[in-house]
């Protein structure tokens, strides 16, 4: 059942770090996964900021949302595919 409601990222890169600091702190996997793919792409960590119309701890995939976002965000911001 498709429903309209949806997760946003945006990345702002730090020169020179590896780690990824996330807004709001309690998205742990939305860290984890930023973290792996700064790594993995070889770039920059940086701030990744996550805002979600999606209610957390109701089946409706929030921390899914969360994850496609915060990784299509740091793909473009280094303009690669993921």
């Amino acid at each position: 059942m498709p429903i309209a409601l949806f997760a946003q990222t945006h990345f702002m890169p730090i020169a020179g770090t590896r780690s990824v600091t996330v807004y709001p702190s309690h998205k742990v996997k939305a860290k984890r996964l930023a973290e792996n793919l700064v790594i993995a792409l070889g770039a920059s960590g940086g701030i990744l900021l996550l805002q979600s119309q999606l209610p957390e701890g109701k089946g409706l995939a929030s921390s899914s949302a969360d994850l496609v976002a915060a990784a299509r965000s740091i793909a473009c911001c280094f303009t690669c595919r993921v």
